[in-house]
C-alpha cells in the first residue's frame, strides 16, 4: 500500500520559539537541515567594498541595506501586493505597502516563478509570471543606485544585469 503524502506545514507553524529559526523547506518541500541555516548578517552600506567582497566569498552572500531608497522599495512592495492581490498572498486588512503574507495560506504554492510548487489556478500563475515584467517591476530593476552599486561591488564595467 502507498504512503499517504502529508500536507506541509505552513512557514508561519514552524517557528519552535521567538528568535529561533524556522524549519525552513527547500523549493522541493523538504525541510532543510537547521546546520545549513542561520539569519542573515546584514552589511552596513558604508563597508568597504573590499570587506563586503570578503564577506561574500565567506558566507556565499552580502545583505546590505540602503542601496535603493527605502521609499523606493516600499513603493514596489506595494505594487508587488497590489498586482496579487487577487490571490489572496497578503494578509487580511494589511497595507501591500507592508507586504504581510497571508498565514493562512500554504507557502509552498506561492514559491515564485521557479519554485516546485505554483499557485493553484491558471489565474494566479498569470499573476506570477507577468508581476516581473510590470514597468514599474522593470523601472525598479533600472534603479541607478542598485546598479552603480552592483558596478562597484563587482567591479563590471559594463552593465550585465
Amino acid at each position: 500500500m502507498a504512503a499517504i503524502q502529508q500536507a506541509p506545514v505552513a512557514a508561519h507553524e514552524l517557528v519552535v520559539e521567538p528568535g529561533q529559526l524556522p524549519k525552513l523547506r527547500s523549493n522541493y518541500g523538504n525541510v532543510i537541515d537547521s546546520e545549513s541555516t542561520g539569519w542573515l548578517k546584514p552589511t552596513p552600506r558604508d563597508t568597504p567594498l573590499e570587506e563586503m567582497r570578503r564577506r561574500f566569498d565567506e558566507d556565499g552572500y552580502v545583505w546590505v541595506k540602503n542601496v535603493i531608497p527605502r521609499e523606493v522599495v516600499l513603493d514596489m512592495r506595494q505594487h508587488y501586493f497590489e498586482h496579487m492581490s487577487p490571490t489572496g498572498l497578503l494578509a487580511p486588512n494589511t497595507s501591500p505597502r507592508a507586504g504581510i503574507f497571508n498565514p493562512a495560506l500554504n507557502p509552498l504554492t506561492h514559491h515564485g516563478v521557479g519554485g516546485h510548487d505554483l499557485p493553484p489556478s491558471a489565474e494566479q500563475v498569470s499573476l506570477l509570471t507577468s508581476a516581473h515584467s510590470t514597468s514599474s517591476y522593470l523601472a525598479f530593476l533600472k534603479n541607478d543606485s542598485l546598479r552603480a552599486f552592483i558596478r562597484g561591488f563587482t567591479g563590471w564595467e559594463q552593465e550585465v544585469l
